[in-house]
């Protein structure tokens, strides 16, 4: 590993801390020309900075979003049922989902990974809470910044006037729209859902209706 590399997982990764404090620094993939200098480090001020650091993940603020917590009531209010509250932020750190946050540029938004983190750590029956609020987050986004910095997650559809994401549940599939600057949001038809994702015959009157919304062409 980089030295870098190293510096940022041990801020970040509460699993990578714990093992370079138990001196594991070569099964790390620490370089012994790096670990002279990784010596100086002060632990504690090192677990003060990654408390810091990885808190903030879920309390910074996004334009038009809010934070984390703000975007995510239902599902971290789940996640709290198998993890206390304060392992959050650490957990997120440290998962597979932050983890691959920014390898690419650009990478996507904040609330896209994690949703992707909620949503591999919840149960099934989460699932579609979850989606839900992670389509609101990452819609409301774009009704703000229609021409985001960041990457579009592939779940979020184009649209003549905008984008969209369908999301799947029981009772009736929720439409989650960014549409000439405005938020729609409500439940459609399977027959509309359908028509949205393109795996359905398609009927001309509802056409005609979604056209007129600007969420086909």
């Amino acid at each position: 590993m980089r030295i870098d590399e190293v510096l940022c997982a041990l801020v970040y990764r509460r699993s990578f801390r714990e093992r370079f404090r138990a001196g594991e620094r070569a099964e790390l993939g620490i370089d012994p020309a790096d670990e002279a200098d990784l010596t100086a480090i002060d632990l504690d001020e090192l677990d003060r900075t990654a408390d810091v650091t990885c808190r903030a993940l879920l309390e910074a603020s996004h334009r038009g979003v809010g934070n984390l917590r703000d975007a995510f009531p239902r599902s971290i209010r789940a996640y709290c049922t198998i993890r206390d509250e304060t392992d959050l932020p650490f957990d997120f750190a440290d998962s597979q989902a932050f983890a691959e946050f920014g390898r690419d540029a650009p990478g996507p938004p904040m609330e896209a990974v994690f949703g992707d983190f909620l949503e591999t750590a919840l149960d099934a029956q989460w699932q579609p809470v979850v989606r839900e609020e992670r389509a609101l987050a990452v819609l409301r986004a774009l009704v703000v910044t229609p021409t985001p910095a960041f990457a579009i997650p592939d779940w979020v559809r184009a649209a003549p006037a905008g984008h969209y994401a369908v999301v799947r549940r029981a009772e009736a599939p929720l439409l989650v729209a960014a549409l000439n600057g405005r938020l729609v949001t409500g439940p459609v038809t399977p027959l509309i859902a359908g028509i949205l994702e393109g795996d359905a015959v398609e009927a001309t009157a509802v056409r005609a209706e979604l056209r007129a919304m600007g969420l086909v062409a």
